[in-house]
């Protein structure tokens, strides 16, 4: 298969600062939205001005703030919306960890990784990591208790850090020094990605004031 050529569009919306994504394949004209976080209007307005057909609208996880105006935006581009474990009718692919998405000639890769909640998914499109709430800039995704911290430690590093270090990192917020990132640098600047588990759970128990 040749594979195309990935463009994006990044919208960022709201006293949270999300990040709302709208990624195609230049050689199809074939389009996702990745959590459209009340930028509905934007998004769609991006495509029809590129002539870009939105196939999907991929959820990183179910909370609001990322799913805002996802049922709009899925009634108006007549696309489904998706999140962990719901199944693609156009191609009966189950969205779980491991499982491969078409997006025209291109890949869209589901990584499965909990922690900051239990149905957190990851895409990664040619070296591009949409990591929703998981990983930041600087910083990672909150955890709600000890046991979902563990499960976020072990997520980062058995899922995410696993990706080559050129791989471009595009989180859910823009709460860092600058929007995006890389594995590598985050790997080496990231302060929680340097402690070990029982750190990395007491470090977040900190911030959550427990």
């Amino acid at each position: 298969m040749t594979m195309g050529t990935l463009d994006l569009v990044t919208l960022t919306a709201g006293s949270e600062r999300n990040h709302a994504y709208l990624v195609a394949d230049a050689a199809t004209a074939t389009a996702v939205v990745i959590d459209p976080a009340g930028s509905q209007a934007g998004l769609l307005a991006a495509a029809q001005a590129r002539a870009w057909r939105i196939e999907r609208i991929l959820l990183t996880h179910s909370h609001h703030d990322h799913r805002a105006g996802a049922e709009i935006l899925a009634q108006a581009c007549m696309a489904p919306v998706l999140g962990q474990g719901d199944s693609d009718p156009a191609t009966g692919i189950r969205l779980e960890h491991q499982a491969v998405l078409p997006l025209g000639t291109l890949e869209i890769h589901v990584l499965h990784a909990p922690g900051h909640s239990h149905d957190s998914l990851c895409y990664l499109i040619c070296d591009h990591l949409f990591s929703g709430d998981t990983l930041f800039v600087d910083w990672v995704g909150h955890a709600w208790s000890d046991d979902d911290a563990a499960i976020l430690h072990d997520s980062l590093h058995r899922i995410v850090l696993a990706l080559d270090d050129a791989t471009q990192v595009l989180p859910g917020h823009d709460y860092g020094c600058e929007p995006r990132s890389t594995i590598g640098t985050e790997r080496h600047r990231n302060p929680f990605l340097r402690l070990d588990r029982t750190s990395f759970i007491e470090r977040l128990r900190r911030e959550r004031g427990g």
